[in-house]
């Protein structure tokens, strides 16, 4: 794991990132430099793969993993690289900006995220975490010299949708973004569509349990007859 080195020139952002490196114990989502362990899945890609919108597949659950330059119009490349996932720019030497989501991200989640990326010169990175916690973003130190770790994890019972990764300037823009592992991967498809809504609720609250009175006191009148 690397050790971020504070940069004078780009002091205010480093200060952000002392500040927000380190997450609270309530914290909904945690970032950090990677740290020991690996979420659960590994993240491969089914023969090279080109575009702005790119896409690799769990080896475990199969799941879709979606990787895209977050409307930036770069392009990217796809491909396998000592047995993971390996994403570069395509026309360019570096790119600027990553999403990492599930294929559906309206109703699939995870919620665990790890990475690492190569950086064109020292400088810094922001991560922004999507769930069922909204959003959360941190600044971290990024180093030229090598692959910086990242991982983005949820806490308790919440869940990430999507996690995007940003070059805070442009000469610490990406090299590319590999070793991509993910964990506690869900797929809510139906589940989501049977909660109630908040008047269903009501509904199920304050008109059902006075209808089924209604009913009991019914039968008991029945009875007595």
């Amino acid at each position: 794991m690397k050790r971020f080195i504070p940069r004078t020139m780009f002091g205010a952002v480093f200060a952000s990132a002392v500040l927000m490196t380190a997450s609270p114990a309530s914290a909904q989502v945690t970032f950090s430099g990677g740290g020991g362990g690996n979420p659960d899945e590994n993240v491969l890609f089914q023969g090279a793969t080109t575009g702005t919108n790119i896409f690799g597949v769990t080896n475990n659950t199969g799941a879709q993993v979606r990787f895209d330059t977050n409307g930036t119009g770069q392009v990217i490349s796809g491909a396998n690289s000592s047995g993971q996932a390996r994403i570069t720019p395509v026309g360019t030497s570096t790119f600027s900006a990553l999403n990492i989501s599930l294929a559906d991200a309206t109703f699939d989640a995870f919620n665990d995220l790890k990475f690492g990326v190569d950086a064109a010169t020292d400088g810094f990175i922001m991560l922004t975490a999507f769930g069922s916690f909204g959003q959360q973003s941190t600044t971290l130190a990024l180093g030229g010299n090598g692959s910086n770790v990242f991982r983005v994890q949820a806490t308790g019972t919440n869940t990430l949708t999507r996690v995007l990764l940003q070059s805070v300037n442009p000469t610490a823009n990406f090299v590319d973004v590999a070793q991509v592992r993910i964990g506690g991967v869900v797929d809510n498809v139906g589940t989501a569509e049977l909660t109630p809504e908040p008047g269903a609720l009501e509904l199920s609250a304050g008109g059902l349990l006075p209808l089924a009175g209604l009913l009991w006191t019914g039968r008991k009148r029945s009875k007595g007859k």
